[in-house]
């Protein structure tokens, strides 16, 4: 997600600088997709062996 954020920042940066916003559109897309991913996993949590038999049973 960092990697993600620092991207978004870089083409911020070139926009504001003068390169043609066009040029950034799928890749803020793509950038700002990474970054809202990890929000929509659900939490992971360890299974022990005993637990998967529990909901098997």
């Amino acid at each position: 997600m960092k990697d993600a954020e620092a991207k978004q920042r870089r083409h911020l940066a070139a926009i504001e600088a003068g390169v043609d916003p066009v040029n950034f559109v799928e890749p803020m897309k793509r950038a700002q997709a990474a970054m809202e991913e990890p929000k929509h996993l659900p939490d992971a949590q360890a299974v022990d062996v005993a637990e998967v038999y529990a909901m098997l049973d």
